[in-house]
């Protein structure tokens, strides 16, 4: 809008330039051209970004900047549309995924382009070392025809005893070159299967692992970034950051099958309503597109929208999820010994506290602390075998260093006398609490000890999950809100400028310069976010 002249078409959105692009009619063909190459960027048709000048075939989709989405429409021309596209199935979602979908291939093929180039390397690295130790073996082989013939030559002088020796060392000399570089070549082989496999033998198969981190986090961590800056802008108390954890761990139980791939979730610290929550990358990508029609609005309208918590983006129902963990050996109860102890609890960000807990050797009533009677004493957990063990499990309480968290609980798994493990919790200490007292004690029994449950006890630590809801923490920090008021001085003028999301990318823009990393991420339209009849919760659901 502040291009000189002033465009035929003005456009509010991020990424937009001054002067952005061109509409060309040519004898009855229209053509579309970018004005600069920064404009390049922030122009697609029909999901592919526009280089140079195309032209323009009826029902093709047109995105400017990040949520300026047209369909253009060419009468006398329907005959160049696709076929199997109908006007009713084009919207602002077709259009996005559109998008998405040509990303998301662009990205799979670096990816592909990068794995060929250095498999196509390796291949040459090997063929190389190949073609040198072939070459050495000519080399050696021509060596040892030479000092053959030599030798023939003194035979026929008479020393034939002395030089048949040196032929016999010669001789093993050559096996034992020709079994080292057989040795090698295995080796190549072996080597280049491993890589054609994406194995993890040559490091391709991390590597590769890495590359799709990398692509993942540079994907979401500015999307991250610029929800952050809009729950500013919206007057929310609420941080968003990046959790990572291993996929298929279980501490709790020990299982850690299928722990191959690292997960990315998002977590939410919703300081609003006192809840942390954990979002897939699916539902924070619908949720970013629900905040972002809820910013358009509040530009639109100067006034933060009225929202229930069912409509709320940013709210969850409360979620009960593991806080932090503790872990006590079993070896006392294999020497009929109690072992009370504070344990210490670790969480996302450290230790966060300490849990008393003890486990207690008693008769079968369950009531008689055998370890206190002098008569008991072993020397050698052997002499357990085939014999009866009793023992409680004791909770007292935990201590925690913040008061951060409510509703806890604690959980364990014990292996049963059928070999199998078994989970058993404490109860729900309701509300906030610094120092929850959870006065849990439970009787179990061991019939008869086998040496797989002998060593079970010797070797086993007891992992204790504290479970609950976690009060979010205030972030170490964020973005200056007021990095978000500046603009460069080139860009100022004698009066303020409007609030629009065009400002917002100038603040985003601004504080990555400062080092905050806040990329300019892919946007949307708020006129094609709703279906008719539709309600925000409906679309929160429908999104992808």
């Amino acid at each position: 809008r502040n291009a000189e002249p002033t465009p035929d078409i003005v456009l509010g959105s991020i990424g937009i330039r001054p002067r952005h692009a061109v509409f060309l009619n040519r004898g009855g063909e229209v053509f579309l051209a970018p004005c600069d190459q920064e404009a390049v960027e922030f122009i697609s048709v029909n999901g592919e970004r526009v280089t140079e000048e195309r032209r323009l075939k009826h029902f093709d989709r047109v995105v400017f900047g990040t949520n300026a989405v047209f369909l253009f429409k060419h009468p006398g021309h329907e005959a160049e549309a696709d076929p199997g596209l109908h006007e009713a199935s084009i919207d602002w979602e077709f259009a996005q995924k559109e998008l998405a979908t040509q990303e998301e291939q662009k990205l799979d093929k670096e990816k592909a382009e990068e794995m060929d180039s250095k498999l196509k390397e390796m291949e040459e690295q090997l063929r190389r070392e190949k073609d040198e130790k072939e070459r050495a073996m000519i080399a050696q082989r021509e060596e040892f025809e030479r000092r053959i013939k030599e030798l023939e030559n003194k035979v026929q002088e008479g020393e034939k005893e002395r030089f048949q020796k040196e032929d016999e060392e010669l001789k093993l000399e050559r096996e034992r070159f020709e079994e080292d570089f057989a040795s090698k070549e295995r080796d190549i082989k072996r080597r280049r299967a491993s890589l054609d496999e994406g194995g993890t033998g040559t490091g391709v198969g991390k590597e590769k692992e890495r590359l799709y981190l990398e692509h993942k986090l540079a994907k979401y961590l500015p999307k991250i970034t610029e929800v952050n800056l809009i729950a500013k802008e919206l007057k929310r108390d609420v941080t968003l950051c990046i959790k990572l954890s291993y996929e298929g761990v279980d501490l709790l139980t020990h299982d850690h099958k299928g722990a191959k791939s690292m997960r990315i979730q998002v977590q939410v610290h919703n300081r609003d309503e006192g809840q942390v929550y954990l979002w897939g990358l699916d539902k924070f990508t619908n949720r970013y597109y629900i905040i972002k029609d809820i910013l358009e609005r509040y530009f639109d309208e100067d006034v933060l929208p009225p929202q229930s918590k069912e409509e709320d983006p940013f709210w969850d129902p409360p979620e009960t999820h593991v806080l932090c963990q503790g872990f006590m050996k079993m070896m006392s109860l294999s020497y009929l010994l109690d072992n009370p102890i504070d344990i210490l609890l670790v969480g996302d960000h450290g230790a966060v506290g300490h849990l008393s807990v003890d486990l207690i050797p008693t008769d079968e009533a369950g009531e008689m602390n055998i370890s206190e009677t002098t008569e008991i004493s072993l020397e050698n957990p052997n002499e357990l075998l085939g014999k009866r063990l009793d023992f409680l499990v004791v909770i007292k309480e935990a201590r925690f260093q913040e008061n951060i968290f409510s509703e806890t609980f604690v959980e364990y798994a014990i292996v049963n006398q059928d070999g199998r493990l078994e989970k058993f919790q404490t109860g729900v200490v309701s509300g906030v609490n610094q120092n929850p007292k959870y006065k849990y004690k439970r009787h179990h029994t061991f019939m008869s000890l086998t040496d797989t449950q002998i060593n079970y006890l010797v070797n086993h630590n007891l992992c204790f999950n504290i479970c609950g809801n976690q009060i979010p923490r205030r972030p170490s920090k964020l973005l200056d809100p007021r990095d978000l008021q500046r603009v460069p001085e080139e860009t100022k003028r004698n009066d303020p400028p409007p609030r629009t999301v065009a400002n917002l990318a100038q603040g985003i823009a601004y504080a990555q310069q400062k080092g905050h990393h806040a990329l300019p991420p892919q946007g949307y339209s708020p006129d094609m976010h709703h279906a008719p009849g539709q309600t925000s919760k409906e679309k929160d659901c429908t999104l992808f």
